[in-house]
């Protein structure tokens, strides 16, 4: 079987997907996480079978994440420990990672998914009927949830003007779940303290200076990479297997 392999940096939209076909490829693999790259629809419908990689960097991503919050903390001269972090994805591999390692730095976590309102108030969640609240409370937001079409622009002007405590987010995950034209808004208006982000967009956010951007660098660490060729080697064995 040809398989072709898609990092997080190419996008396979329906045209793409058509001269795959076209060009005798028949797996697809995504070298990373996710789907949000891939028009899976388009490829399913064409009979590509379609697999990507499982945890390999979440330990990585979680780490950086935390030295994104400590760099910002650094530049308006904040202390991370005693403060509150809302972390939403909470319940994901990166999020209880996440979750575990701000707590060892004394900060009071505050966690929130998408799970049923009865479970979340057995496990102690902060639940969507709280988030408003939680936005309020938080001096850090964490953005651990996958980029879909229902997450695209996950905050708008009323979630912003419930964050109270000026608080710095880390978007942990994709650029889309926020649109930078928000963030610079909020930013201007005080609503937040810095946005802090694994990517450098093309918006002129990237020359304030309460933004800090990295290159796509939280999954790059050695063991991280060690992982990820490991878990691809296997998943090009499963293609073709029921």
């Amino acid at each position: 079987m040809k398989i072709y392999q898609v990092n997080y940096s190419e996008k396979l939209d329906k045209a793409a997907i058509i001269k795959l076909k076209q060009r005798q490829f028949r797996g697809i693999l995504r070298t990373g996480m996710g789907y949000d790259n891939i028009d899976l629809k388009e490829a399913q419908r064409l009979g590509f079978e379609v697999k990507w990689l499982g945890d390999y960097c979440s330990s990585s991503v979680a780490e950086h994440n935390i030295r994104l919050a400590l760099q910002m903390c650094e530049r308006i001269g904040w202390q991370m420990e005693g403060k509150i972090a809302l972390v939403i994805g909470s319940e994901g591999r990166i999020g209880k990672k996440l979750c575990r390692k701000l707590r060892d730095l004394g900060v009071k976590v505050l966690r929130h998914d998408v799970i049923s309102y009865k479970k979340a108030e057995q496990a102690g969640y902060v639940t969507l009927t709280h988030l408003f609240k939680a936005l309020g409370d938080a001096h850090f937001i964490f953005l651990c949830i996958p980029m879909t079409k229902t997450t695209k622009n996950y905050f708008g002007v009323e979630q912003f003007k419930q964050m109270h405590g000026q608080p710095i987010i880390i978007n942990a995950a994709r650029e889309g779940l926020l649109d930078l034209d928000w963030v610079e808004n909020a930013i201007s208006n005080s609503l937040i303290r810095g946005y802090c982000m694994d990517d450098i967009p093309e918006h002129r956010i990237k020359d304030n200076y309460r933004f800090i951007g990295t290159e796509h660098i939280a999954a790059k660490t050695d063991v991280a990479e060690e992982n990820r060729m490991k878990q691809i080697a296997k998943k090009l064995k499963e293609f073709g297997k029921k």
